[in-house]
């Protein structure tokens, strides 16, 4: 028996040869103009990166070379990105990623920390993006800059090593470039050579003697140094946006992972009984303060429970994701669904109650501080989940709401100074385990310094100039000093 071959989708050449087979005969159809050559178009392109290369390796050697780094790095960062604009042959579209980039510049000149480094190379990759692919391919032009990344710089040094992607010149002009210099450079070193014997004020110029300070360690760590920067720099320099999905989408199959709309409504009766359990048993005996185990306090119930509670949010929102193409088997199930997600917020909202019951006894950290707002993060997307499934909105409007949501959070968070908030409050808040814990509240310092002021071990930011400048080290400096005066004129009265 012979079966039927079917062809899903039609492959890209196809579709880009044979214009000439649409069915609409009547209509005059011209094909596609072939592309420009690659020639052409690469080799201005890749004079200008070249030229802007060189310029940004000789910036970061004065921006970062034996400096520490602070406002330095965002300056760089506005480099990186107005070179990109200046290699490009087409500059439109520009304003609303140089907004962006400006933006993602701000967190490090409030403060160099990883968050605000991962924001700014964010900022950086997302903006160059936008710049190449306009924003119909920006989600997927920055997944392939930030793949690029780490690689780019050396498969184009190999290629371009190789000449299978620099733009060949003809046999004939190779030709003639060494007939009209090999004479003048060969006999102008000979000459040269003659003169230096000839000429004692020459060679004295030319003495070896003027190398006999060189540190050749330091000579081969600033090529180090100048080589790494060109390999991260070089993508930037150097992105092509990918090219256009040609062709019919095809549906993916959709992985069931146990999933069906019987195994779903099972495991929300399951779900929910279990989580109604403990919703009960936190009302008992953490919010009604009710008898605990022998041994057992408040603080060490509410330890226990908090983190643990917190992943089962996560998963709970993760299921919630997974059982959504199954919710519409029975009428019920979407019910069911709605009351799992508000248990999981109640249980998140005791997740935060617990943590705040063993920070009033073991003090604030950054971890618990950090969980805190994490915990917010999960109720509102949780919240999110709900309304999504709901209102039966499509996937990307989850995508672009949480994903917006936690970098809008992020974002804020890199603004805030966490160490001055968490030692202002262990100082002013004694645990009832161990007092005021003035080792971990020093240990915060300098940041925390307005906190501490008083203490030994209050000490101001150190700026040593503007390329380390920070804009909250110079507050805090600036404000500390400040205070040091009124306080030093209270003792003189």
């Amino acid at each position: 028996m012979i079966g039927t071959m079917t062809v899903r989708g039609v492959p890209r050449g196809l579709l880009r040869d044979a214009w000439w087979l649409s069915e609409e005969v009547a209509d005059v159809v011209k094909p596609p103009a072939p592309p420009a050559p690659v020639a052409a178009d690469r080799r201005p392109r890749l004079t200008r990166a070249a030229i802007a290369l060189a310029v940004l390796l000789a910036l970061g050697d004065l921006l970062f070379y034996g400096h520490d780094v602070g406002l330095s790095l965002a300056l760089y960062a506005y480099a990186i990105f107005a070179a990109s604009v200046a290699v490009l042959p087409n500059r439109g579209g520009v304003v609303g990623p140089a907004v962006l980039m400006f933006l993602a510049g701000l967190p490090v000149i409030e403060h160099l920390q990883a968050l605000s480094v991962f924001l700014l190379a964010g900022g950086l990759i997302t903006s160059i993006a936008w710049l190449r692919a306009g924003r119909s391919g920006l989600a997927r032009s920055a997944l392939r800059l930030w793949a690029a990344l780490p690689v780019a710089g050396v498969l184009d040094g190999i290629a371009w090593a190789m000449d299978r992607k620099a733009p060949r010149a003809a046999p004939g002009q190779w030709r003639i470039l060494a007939l009209n210099w090999a004479v003048p450079l060969g006999g102008g070193m000979v000459l040269l050579s003659l003169l230096v014997q000839a000429n004692p004020v020459l060679e004295g110029w030319l003495d070896l003697s003027l190398f006999e300070d060189w540190d050749v360690e330091e000579t081969l760590l600033r090529l180090m140094f100048w080589t790494g920067l060109a390999l991260i720099v070089w993508p930037f320099l150097s992105f092509t946006p990918p090219a256009p999905f040609i062709g019919p989408h095809r549906p993916r199959a959709r992985a069931t992972l146990g999933f069906n709309t019987a195994s779903v409504a099972n495991a929300l009766i399951v779900f929910n009984l279990l989580l109604g359990l403990q919703t009960l048993m936190d009302i008992a005996l953490l919010w009604g303060g009710g008898p605990l185990p022998e041994g057992m306090s408040h603080a060490t119930y509410a330890r226990r429970g908090a983190y643990p509670l917190l992943v089962t949010a996560l998963l709970a929102g993760g299921f919630a994701l997974a059982a959504r193409p199954h919710l519409g088997g029975r009428k019920s199930l979407s019910a069911l669904m709605m009351i799992w997600l508000a248990q999981n917020v109640l249980l998140t909202a005791s997740a935060a109650y617990r943590l705040w019951v063993y920070v009033e006894v073991y003090g604030l950290t950054y971890l618990r501080l950090h969980a805190a707002i994490w915990m917010g993060l999960v109720a509102v997307g949780l919240v999110l989940i709900g309304w999504f499934i709901h209102a039966r909105r499509p996937a990307a409007w989850l995508v672009l709401r949480g994903g917006g949501l936690a970098l809008v959070t992020l974002y804020i968070c890199a603004f805030i100074n966490f160490a001055q908030i968490i030692a202002a409050y262990n100082l002013t808040h004694p645990s009832q385990d161990r007092g005021v814990d003035l080792s971990y509240a020093c240990s915060l310092a300098p940041m925390a310094a307005l906190a501490l002021q008083g203490q030994t071990c209050a000490r101001a930011p150190h700026i040593d100039g503007w390329r380390d400048w920070g804009f909250r080290s110079w507050r805090v400096a600036r404000l500390l000093a400040a205070g040091e005066g009124a306080y030093e004129d209270t003792r003189g009265r």
